[in-house]
């Protein structure tokens, strides 16, 4: 939440821009940082053939997040996580896609949207994601490759977003129950987003049930997925009785009084 917060102080001087503006301003840096990313990749490749004895020499005695979740403690995970952060900065700021709202409803075209994002975003996401995970499990990993499984999910994330909010947008105007359910999830969202994070940390972090790596990669999909549903539902149940969720009661008071334009 942090490092959402911090880009959304990035976005002020964006503010009552025109839609032109704003298109022409995402392509340009969107283009930009993918290039730069691009180039990081091949040149750390390009460092991994040259000098391989020096890369293996970093990256095995490197402290990663990886170690801590493992066997350390939640104070030690902290500066790891910073450098994920800074990372994160660096690329979540840049690559993110144009804006698919700046049109009324029915100007959208939601149904090519659709299909550029399961014949073109899909499949490339698919690729970065096989490429990492059987990168991960080869017996001698390329910090290269992990880069560029990476940046390839960056940089086709934009199309299979599309894809995400266009069938949403299609279910919502037939009422579809698919969405419809979650509604209430919505309304309570940092409960939720807080809660799932909580809970997910206490079932594999070491401090908690100490799971990380312990369990199959479909059985974490389902335990996250599981997680998420349970909450949903729960939201369902708390706003049948309370008019806000709890942290959002709270955010509430925080900010009860101020001037609203």
């Amino acid at each position: 939440l942090f490092l959402y917060g911090l880009l959304g102080l990035l976005l002020i001087p964006f503010l009552f821009r025109t839609d032109r503006t704003l298109k022409i301003w995402t392509r340009v840096i969107y283009s930009f940082f993918t290039v730069i990313l691009v180039f990081a990749a091949s040149s750390v490749v390009i460092f991994e053939r040259l000098l391989p004895e020096e890369v293996e020499f970093e990256v095995d005695n490197a402290v990663s997040l990886d170690d801590i979740m493992r066997d350390g403690s939640f104070t030690e995970a902290i500066a790891p996580r910073l450098e994920l952060w800074i990372f994160g900065i660096a690329t979540g700021i840049l690559l993110q896609g144009e804006r698919l709202l700046s049109n009324p409803l029915e100007e959208l075209k939601l149904e090519r949207k659709i299909k550029i994002a399961l014949l073109v975003g899909l499949p490339l996401q698919l690729a970065g994601a096989v490429i990492a995970v059987l990168n991960e499990q080869s017996t001698k990993t390329s910090e290269g490759t992990y880069i560029f499984a990476l940046v390839l999910c960056f940089v086709t994330a934009p199309l299979l977003t599309f894809g995400y909010v266009a069938l949403f947008l299609r279910w919502m105007q037939g009422g579809s129950k698919a969405v419809t359910w979650l509604r209430q999830a919505g309304r309570m969202s940092l409960t939720v987003y807080l809660s799932q994070s909580i809970i997910v940390s206490l079932i594999f972090a070491p401090w908690g049930l100490g799971l990380f790596q312990e369990v199959p990669l479909w059985a974490v999909l389902l335990i996250a997925v599981g997680v998420w549903a349970v909450l949903v539902q729960l939201s369902n149940y708390w706003l049948n009785r309370f008019d806000q969720g709890p942290l959002e009661r709270v955010m509430g008071l925080l900010t009860k009084g101020r001037v609203r334009s």
